[in-house]
């Protein structure tokens, strides 16, 4: 209306100046307010990867994202219901790439604490939430899932379902996109379907061998140690994340391993890597069976999550006889092409199950749930595990198989076929 009348008066009045230079300004200040290059926090655009949150610990944790261009450092605002932090992006280039990352820490956190968090970076602006680690003692609610490539609306759908039951973080257990080497695939199949719950969970990922060198996977999330592999607390859970693919290091690896293990006092210890150690559907892996499994066996691992294989697998517990078993899962299923399932006596229920689907886990004390769930919550495994004086209850021991007769059901196809 205000635009209206403003060109009346200057078609009706010409000849007056001031009302001339009234319907200028009006014209020119529209002119800007409509142009996207110069209107604040546009709706339209979006940073070229949005934030990220990485290596969650009880105080600290860092936000991270992407811009298409070169841009300033960002301002981070953190703020909880007790207290609030301001902070700035370090810039760092991203090697063969225009694009820049930003990476903002964050100290002095409050365990067991939800932050939302408000970047400014650009002239844009991006929020989300997270929850700091608890300290032992508190209930806790994870998901772990994997193989997210390849197909980004269906692991558009795996995301959507993962972000109702708003995990307090995620692990990704590899492949998180088609070619790891291709910078593209990273917000098309990864970063832009994860959204959904990325925007209020922090994310663990490990490496599959679709990231190929590793290079993109390694910049662009922020984890602790060396990357390759390491450990973090949770809560009553220990999970370690390892690397099946820094070949000349695997030594180096398995003595660290050990030495994580045995200094861990954790109530709940999981290990997370990408080849299965036990599989029948897909690629039917037998990775570290020789090595890495006797490590786990020795100081009590509860369960193992792996992918690869893209569909579900869960195994009866697989141990030493007469001590307390593992439990491996391969949890494939987020994306990337489903394989055929297969029968092996050594699966619970006898089959895998060829499904998109994520793992969802409560931890509270001696007791840990697990439901496995499709896109639209259907479940389609589920277990209880209740753990005293080192043992599960005794409906579960009782389904143990030995080591021994999970390799001789299970046997490494690679080897039958020389």
């Amino acid at each position: 209306r205000g635009f209206k009348q403003a060109s009346g008066l200057f078609k009706c009045a010409r000849g007056v100046k001031p009302l001339w230079k009234i319907a200028t300004k009006w014209l020119i200040l529209i002119s800007i307010i409509l142009s996207p290059g110069i209107l604040l926090f546009s709706a339209s655009e979006e940073l070229y990867i949005r934030p990220h949150v990485n290596n969650v610990t009880t105080t600290s944790a860092k936000i991270l994202w992407v811009t298409e261009t070169k841009a300033p450092p960002g301002k981070v605002t953190l703020k909880s219901k007790q207290n609030s932090q301001k902070g700035e992006s370090i810039v760092s280039a991203i090697e063969g790439r225009e694009e820049l990352l930003h990476t903002a820490a964050f100290k002095d956190l409050k365990p067991f604490t939800e932050y939302e968090y408000t970047v400014i970076c650009n002239n844009k602006r991006a929020k989300g939430k997270f929850i700091t680690a608890p300290e032992k003692g508190r209930a806790i609610q994870f998901v772990v899932y994997g193989d997210t490539r390849s197909n980004p609306e269906d692991h558009l759908k795996v995301s959507k379902a993962i972000a109702i039951d708003d995990p307090m973080f995620v692990a990704c257990s590899g492949d998180l996109v088609s070619k790891g080497t291709k910078w593209k695939e990273w917000k098309e199949q990864f970063f832009d379907p994860a959204e959904a719950y990325l925007c209020k969970s922090a994310i663990w990922p490990m490496r599959g061998n679709h990231e190929k060198d590793g290079k993109f996977l390694y910049k662009l999330f922020d984890m602790p140690g060396n990357e390759h592999y390491f450990s973090f607390d949770f809560g009553d859970l220990h999970f370690v994340i390892l690397d099946q693919y820094i070949k000349d290091k695997l030594p180096e690896m398995l003595e660290w391993f050990e030495n994580d293990l045995k200094n861990n006092n954790s109530k709940w210890t999981f290990v997370g890597y990408h080849q299965p150690t036990f599989n029948t559907g897909g690629h039917a892996s037998t990775w570290g069976r020789k090595d890495f499994l006797p490590i786990m066996e020795k100081y009590g691992v509860d369960i193992v999550l792996t992918g690869h294989s893209h569909l579900y697998e869960r195994f009866l517990p697989i141990g030493p006889e007469g001590k307390k078993p593992i439990i491996h899962i391969v949890t494939g299923g987020g994306g990337a092409p489903l394989k055929k399932a297969e029968k092996n006596p050594a699966l619970v229920g006898g089959t895998g199950i060829s499904e998109l689907h994520y793992c969802f886990f409560k931890i509270n004390g001696d007791t840990l749930e697990m439901k496995v769930k499709k896109p639209d919550h259907t479940i389609i495994d589920q277990m209880t595990l209740i753990k005293k004086k080192g043992v599960y209850q005794d409906e579960v021991m009782k389904k143990a198989i030995t080591t021994q007769k999970a390799e001789e059901l299970l046997p490494d196809k690679k080897k039958k076929k020389k």
